[in-house]
């Protein structure tokens, strides 16, 4: 019996725009699910199925590559930010008691 061809999968715009930070990051879709938290086979199911990104994964790109949040879900503003690099270590000192600046 012959197995039928799968049907392309039309992607959203944001998965789109993930595709791009991916493509950008110059890192393999392992090395970017590890780097924001996820498994490959969660990030490869985001464009198998065409699904929507959630505002968590979202959130976690732009923590650790600068990627606007609103810009990958919404597409407005600008794509990159560069604030939260200056912010974060300042805010984990102010939060974190024990925090050790060396660390950062």
């Amino acid at each position: 019996m012959v197995r039928p061809a799968k049907t392309s999968i039309q992607l959203t715009a944001e998965t789109q725009r993930l595709l791009e930070v991916i493509s950008d990051s110059k890192l393999t879709r392992k090395e970017f699910a590890e780097r924001i938290g996820i498994t490959v086979d969660g990030l490869n199911k985001i464009f198998s199925r065409g699904s929507s990104i959630s505002a968590v994964l979202a959130k976690a790109v732009q923590l650790e590559f600068g990627i606007n949040q609103s810009w990958l879900i919404e597409g407005e503003g600008p794509k990159s930010v560069e604030l939260w690099k200056k912010e974060l270590p300042e805010l984990l000192l102010r939060l974190t008691p024990n925090f050790d600046a060396k660390l950062m």
